[in-house]
């Protein structure tokens, strides 16, 4: 992978052209994102400036760049794979990787024109991504590569080729590096209630708190899922106010096998990925399924 030392490049080589504008819902907690011109080429770069450069937080991301930049050939073109480490004062500060025309997945969710079967077409995709990163795992040399940080926010979705891309990949566990924090797998989560199933890393503060495994892959796309039904946070419910929820939802007569992939979510079960009973839901089901709906049921 390449280096870019920014204190001696020109503007031919490196120009920051200004921070990406993203969506108000939008954040990133480890940098800055500016858009690039790279050497000079036709096409724009995103660069991901870190706001921590503390020297063990720099090695571990860059040894998960490099770890993505060695398996950049088995890897599917889905995921946006940095292009070049970038350096300053003779320190790693951060990277670039391509910049996909698309519109962020959490943006599209918070859209409510969006008609519901768009947002499940690409909710299948993303499952379908899952199961292929599960065949990856057994079928490659590439046994331990987890998205870990999956969220909506992470994926941009291009309208022009109907396809779903996977960014902000510094965050990913693969081989031997520290698996970093995920959104839906923190102290609290619905997940940390469950600790037989989703066990917890015994990892440093500031790094994952549970150990990314296909289990918690399925549960944050599960959360995903469910908050956009619930249209509020899922994830940081007691399991007996979920389950109470999913009772909820058998009542709207949702699809039994897609029940039965979220109650599994707190169960020992090994979770299952609900991607081909998601297109059972109902336009009427998923104005039923919203907190305010549920909240007024239960107060009757």
């Amino acid at each position: 992978m390449n280096t870019i030392n920014i204190d001696i490049t020109n503007d031919k080589e490196f120009k920051i052209l200004g921070p990406l504008k993203l969506h108000y819902g939008i954040f990133n907690t480890e940098g800055q994102i500016y858009c690039v011109n790279y050497q000079n080429k036709s096409m724009t770069f995103i660069y991901k400036q870190f706001y921590n450069l503390e020297k063990a937080f720099l090695t571990n991301k860059v040894n998960t760049l490099l770890s993505l930049d060695r398996n950049r050939k088995v890897l599917p073109d889905y995921l946006a794979i940095p292009q070049a480490l970038v350096q300053k004062n003779n320190k790693i500060c951060g990277y670039i990787m391509p910049y996909f025309k698309g519109t962020n997945l959490a943006t599209l969710l918070d859209n409510k024109s969006i008609h519901y079967k768009k947002i499940i077409a690409i909710f299948e995709q993303i499952g379908k991504i899952l199961d292929e990163l599960n065949q990856l795992r057994q079928k490659s040399l590439v046994k331990n590569f987890y998205i870990n940080d999956l969220h909506s926010c992470n994926f941009l979705y291009d309208t022009n080729k109907d396809e779903v891309k996977i960014v902000d990949l510094d965050s990913v566990k693969i081989e031997n590096n520290l698996a970093c924090m995920s959104r839906y797998l923190t102290y609290g989560s619905l997940a940390s209630r469950v600790p037989s199933k989703y066990p917890g890393s015994n990892l440093p503060p500031n790094y994952a708190f549970i150990e990314p495994n296909n289990n918690s892959e399925i549960y944050c796309y599960c959360m995903m899922i469910l908050n956009y039904l619930y249209d509020f946070n899922v994830n940081t419910m007691s399991i007996s106010n979920f389950e109470k929820y999913l009772d909820y939802l058998n009542s709207l007569k949702i699809n039994k096998n897609l029940l039965d992939c979220f109650y599994s979510l707190v169960t020992p079960n090994d979770n299952k990925n609900p991607k081909d009973y998601l297109n059972t839901l109902t336009e009427r089901q998923i104005k039923k399924a919203v907190c305010s709906e549920y909240l007024r049921k239960v107060k009757k």
